[in-house]
């Protein structure tokens, strides 16, 4: 509890941030039966900069290699402009969202609970995205390029199967020179085996309708975005300790596989890690040499805080 209070105190100290618009998002989906899909735009957008996710439907956009139509796709608002500001709750009057100069970030979700979309026929590759303008300022980007969230479904064996949903909101923010240890506490209902990997940031060309990486700054990679960050890819946990302050776009893609190793898909997170110095006087936690005790059952204590079983 010290330790998150100390944190809370550590972000309401921040008084600014070097940012625009839009830190983050991803798009997840829900098999309803019969190739019939609903699917949920989530989209965080910075108070700081200039507001640029309307509060109306949004446009999915859809693609497939295997010669369907692709059915048009509008998703009505769901929830628009709940504020999720990393921050303590008395303090939420203050932030960029309502006027003041404290990091606000807002929730916007696209999602119809009433029409679901339904695939004509199965494929490998049904590919839904959404894009537009622009990303916040990033160390390492070199540019101030546009947004890209993709979801792709593998349905050519009649497989319903429901993405993975990230419970955590982002933006994390986090002290420069403190270790960091961030996880999305996935939630993956169907009990499907995940695999977590770095990719690009990417964004759409609209004068060839194509989806490009972005450009990074020189130093940084969509592989390393920030230097000396690791990436767990069967827990999805990320580790790295900050040296630059400032903002860093991080991509990671968590594809699902069956027990039989097929891949039936996967969606991307794109986000932001906020490195900030002002109010940085907490330290954190260690951890205890060994957090199991009395350990009993048809498992294999390995030490420490893991299990195997």
């Amino acid at each position: 509890m010290k330790y998150i209070f100390s944190t809370f105190l550590l972000l309401i100290s921040f008084t600014s941030i070097e940012a625009s618009h839009v830190p983050g998002g991803n798009i997840t989906y829900e098999c309803i039966g019969s190739n019939s899909y609903i699917l949920t735009l989530t989209v965080f957008e910075d108070c700081g900069g200039i507001a640029s996710i309307q509060n109306s439907p949004q446009t999915i956009n859809v693609t497939n290699s295997c010669g369907f139509n692709n059915p048009s796709i509008q998703l009505p608002v769901y929830s628009y402009g709940v504020e999720i500001s990393q921050i303590c709750f008395p303090q939420i009057p203050n932030t960029t969202c309502n006027g003041g100069s404290l990091p606000g970030i807002l929730k916007h979700v696209f999602k119809d609970t009433i029409n679901a979309v339904t695939l004509p026929g199965g494929c490998h590759d049904w590919t839904f995205y959404w894009e537009g303008c622009c990303r916040n300022t990033a160390v390492n980007l070199a540019n101030q390029d546009g947004y890209y969230f993709e979801a792709v479904i593998n349905n050519i064996n009649n497989t319903c199967n429901t993405s993975p949903t990230i419970q955590a909101n982002p933006v994390p923010y986090n002290c420069i020179n403190v270790p960091v240890t961030y996880n999305f506490s996935v939630l993956e209902p169907n009990g499907d085996s995940l695999h977590y990997s770095f990719i690009a940031a990417r964004e759409l060309d609209f004068l060839t309708n194509s989806v490009l990486n972005v450009a990074y700054s020189p130093g940084y990679t969509s592989t390393s975005p920030i230097n000396g960050i690791s990436l767990d890819p069967n827990t999805g946990e990320i580790t790295f300790t900050p040296t630059i302050q400032g903002a860093f776009v991080v991509v990671v893609k968590i594809e699902e596989f069956d027990s039989l190793g097929t891949s039936l898909g996967y969606i991307m997170q794109d986000f932001q890690f906020q490195i900030i110095s002002f109010g940085c006087t907490n330290s954190p936690p260690t951890v205890p040499s060994n957090l199991i005790t009395n350990f009993t059952g048809n498992a294999i204590n390995l030490g420490g805080n893991s299990i195997q079983a």
